[in-house]
């Protein structure tokens, strides 16, 4: 018997509870990554991460299993990519590259 593969299965499972499950717990780990490694002068930078997962709703693509972390400090954008007087420290794009190793 050959493997035929199923578009609409693969569909299935990409928004399976598991799979929702799995995408925050990535999240997580990616998190908790970027406040252990994130630059500290008042907290407000480290203390202002915070993650979400769910399930993207079908629109342009199709409805996916998701895990967000972004960062709420008003100075978040500053922190991670810089300015023309100081070099971005990549908090979050450092950690995301930690998760992909694990």
């Amino acid at each position: 018997m050959a493997y035929r593969k199923s578009y609409k299965g693969i569909g299935e499972m990409l928004v399976m509870p598991g799979m929702v499950t799995a995408m925050g717990g990535r999240a997580n780990r990616v998190a908790a990554r970027a406040r252990a490694t994130g630059p500290v002068e008042s907290g407000e930078y480290v203390d202002s991460f915070v993650v979400s997962s769910g399930i993207r709703p079908a629109g342009r693509g199709r409805a996916r299993a998701y895990g967000r972390v972004t960062n709420n400090a008003r100075h978040a954008m500053l922190v991670e990519y810089g300015t023309e007087r100081s070099r971005g420290h990549r908090t979050l794009g450092k950690a995301l590259s930690a998760a992909r190793e694990i």
